[in-house]
């Protein structure tokens, strides 16, 4: 009946495919400090989980399976790793109920496929320090609040000027974009 399980700082390497197997009702996991630089789909079984803490580790890339299953997630922080690559599947919601997403100083250069729309109760982002080569947001989040994108650099599409951006981004109530 474990719900909450803190890993900080214990210098975890790798997650096997099924170290959390079994643990149904966690609803708190939190892996922040470690040296984890691969997910390997260790986290699919974890079904009731809410909030998952993957901060300062070494993780390279996510795949679009690292989070099957993962449908009660609301709060999910990947900040302050070295994504190089993030490929969110375009067509699946596979967190459909996440609210808040952290991917500051991730080091993320390119990302693929990032279809936000399908994260419909997403309220807040935050990409700050980071070095972006590629951006898109949907209108279809309606509900986020908060979007920071501060010491960030944006390489938006040619023809396509900064303030447009902007402006597609009118439901949101807070912008942080200052260096």
């Amino acid at each position: 009946k474990l719900r909450i399980l803190y890993l900080y700082s214990c210098s975890i390497e790798i997650i096997q495919t099924d170290s959390f197997y079994g643990l149904l009702n966690l609803n708190y996991l939190y892996l922040r400090d470690n040296r984890i630089k691969n997910l390997n789909n260790s986290l699919n079984t974890l079904i009731n989980l809410y909030i998952l803490d993957l901060s300062k580790n070494q993780i390279e890339s996510i795949s679009e399976t690292d989070f099957n299953g993962l449908i009660n997630l609301i709060e999910l922080n990947l900040s302050n790793n070295i994504i190089k690559f993030f490929k969110y599947p375009n067509d699946n919601v596979i967190l459909p109920k996440l609210k808040k997403l952290f991917l500051s100083n991730v080091s993320i250069e390119f990302i693929i496929k990032l279809n936000l729309s399908s994260l419909g109760y997403l309220e807040e982002i935050d990409l700050s320090d980071n070095n972006l080569s590629y951006l898109y947001f949907s209108n279809n989040l309606k509900n986020l609040k908060k979007f920071n994108l501060k010491n960030s650099l944006i390489q938006l599409k040619k023809n396509y000027s900064f303030w447009s951006f902007i402006e597609n981004l009118n439901f949101i109530k807070e912008i942080e974009l200052f260096n």
